[in-house]
């Protein structure tokens, strides 16, 4: 099988895959009275949604790796042009005041540094976890209901802290140097 009608292939499995769940969805929702056009968007805009996931892990997380494998093959030139493609719409959005190529040589600049910094990190570490994404609980089937309670006593100081003094910090009083927790599956 050529290259050609292997790709083809590919796409018209991709294509059906996200026009079939999207076509099936307006069949579940018209009990709860949505309308076929409304669901259907709804799909349409989820499947987008999870296109731009994607394409930001490939080419932030992932970028170090992936863009110089991508960049080798034409169909891999394809997929990055379409995953920095968001970068386009960005700027037509947003209208940053920026020409358009040096808007998108900063993005892809941003992107490849964060990349690069989790890399390093990882390799710091000798761990993978940041790299894996964690869908063990996406989408949140159950999330937890807002809490009524007000806040007391240790969770009120935590949530605002006394105002900064002009001692200068000792001992306990040091902020920790652990990183903020992330949502990627720790090793």
């Amino acid at each position: 099988m050529s290259t050609a009608v292997g790709g083809a292939v590919g796409l018209g499995i991709g294509l059906g895959t996200g026009l079939g769940t999207a076509a099936l969805l307006p069949r579940k929702l018209a009990p709860l009275g949505v309308p076929a056009r409304t669901a259907f968007s709804i799909a349409a805009r989820g499947h987008l949604g999870a296109g731009r996931y994607f394409a930001d892990a490939l080419t932030r997380t992932w970028g170090p790796v992936a863009i110089p494998v991508l960049a080798a093959t034409k169909r891999g030139r394809l997929v990055l042009a379409l995953a920095l493609a968001r970068h386009l719409v960005d700027w037509a959005r947003g209208a940053p005041g920026v020409g358009l190529l040096p808007w998108l040589a900063a993005r892809t600049a941003d992107d490849l540094s964060y990349g690069a910094g989790v890399w390093r990190g990882c390799l710091r570490e000798r761990t993978v976890g940041p790299l894996i994404p964690d869908l063990a609980n996406w989408p949140s089937r159950h999330p937890p209901p807002p809490s009524t309670e007000p806040l007391r006593g240790a969770e009120l100081s935590a949530r605002h802290p006394p105002p900064p003094s002009n001692e200068p910090l000792r001992g306990a009083d040091l902020p920790s140097r652990r990183p903020p927790e992330s949502p990627f599956r720790q090793q």
